[in-house]
This record gives structure tokens, C-alpha cells and sequence, in this order.
């Protein structure tokens, strides 16, 4: 019985001395004008998508590149593209005025341009228009696209 009342009055101790408030340092959780929050502002900087696989909903508008090789049939929405990690994703090629982009499967490729969502629908239509057959050992991103901006293909050389 001892050792309980020991023990007990050991953890009343630490507790006191962990939320005591006398000592301590202060700290400021307001934000100053004009600076965001480390948690809710998204980087300048695009990123390589991988990183943000494999569900990358919850990064909708977010800027990302992609490197890679044109797989399947290009249309005159977009095309797909495999990039080193198999990971095959869409891109959309709202571009008109500008070259159409890819015109031929096996083009090397690299994107620049922003995450949207993907309906199920449209994606099976575009994966059937491609004409695209997914392999044992690639990833099919599903639920997001990359929207090509202005200047945001590059046809890489073969």
C-alpha cells in the first residue's frame, strides 16, 4: 500500500510540474500581417508529382512537373504519360493556340502545370480513346490530372 501512495503522489508531482504555469516560455501562436501560415501556404516552387502519390486530391491546384514518356494515342484534349516511376497520369492540353503537343506515342516529354480533378467518367473515355493498355506493373493515377498551362509541354529529343 505504501509503494501506491508513493507512486501516486510521485505522479501528482510530475503533473504539477509539467503544466505549472510559472515557469515556461511564452509563445506567440497569432500570425503577423501579411505572413501566412507555414501549414496552409503552398511552396513558389513546382514539385515532381510522385511526391504527392499516391492521392494527391487533397493538392488540387497545387503546381507539379512531370517527366516522362508519352504512352498510348495522343488526342486533341491531351495525351498520357509514363514517368519514371510507371506512374501513368493525364494531361490535359487546354492549349489551342500553341503546338497541339505530342503527336506520337513513345515522345519524350516534360510538363509543367497544375493538379485537377479527373472524373471517373472522362478518364475512362480518355483512357479508351488512347487506346491505353495498363500494364502488371504500372500505376494508373486516378482521381487527379495535370492541366498543362500556356508553354507547359516540352517535347524532350528522342
Amino acid at each position: 500500500m505504501t509503494i501506491v501512495l508513493v507512486a501516486a503522489g510521485l505522479l501528482v508531482m510530475a503533473a504539477l510540474d509539467f503544466i505549472r504555469p510559472d515557469t515556461g516560455e511564452t509563445v506567440d501562436l497569432s500570425l503577423e500581417p501579411g505572413r501566412a501560415n507555414a501549414s496552409t501556404s503552398r511552396s513558389v516552387d513546382d514539385v515532381e508529382l510522385h511526391h504527392l502519390l499516391p492521392d494527391a486530391t487533397a493538392d488540387l491546384g497545387r503546381r507539379v512537373f512531370v517527366a516522362g514518356t508519352v504512352v498510348g494515342q495522343p488526342a486533341e484534349g491531351g495525351f498520357w504519360v509514363r514517368d519514371l516511376r510507371d506512374n501513368i497520369v493525364f494531361i490535359a492540353n487546354r492549349s489551342v493556340g500553341e503546338s497541339a503537343g505530342p503527336t506520337r506515342a513513345g515522345q519524350p516529354v516534360r510538363v509543367r502545370g497544375t493538379v485537377a480533378l479527373f472524373p471517373p467518367a472522362e478518364q475512362a473515355g480518355r483512357l479508351q480513346a488512347a487506346g491505353l493498355v495498363i500494364s502488371a506493373g504500372s500505376n494508373l493515377v486516378r482521381e487527379i490530372k495535370i492541366e498543362a498551362g500556356p508553354g507547359g509541354i516540352e517535347i524532350l529529343r528522342d
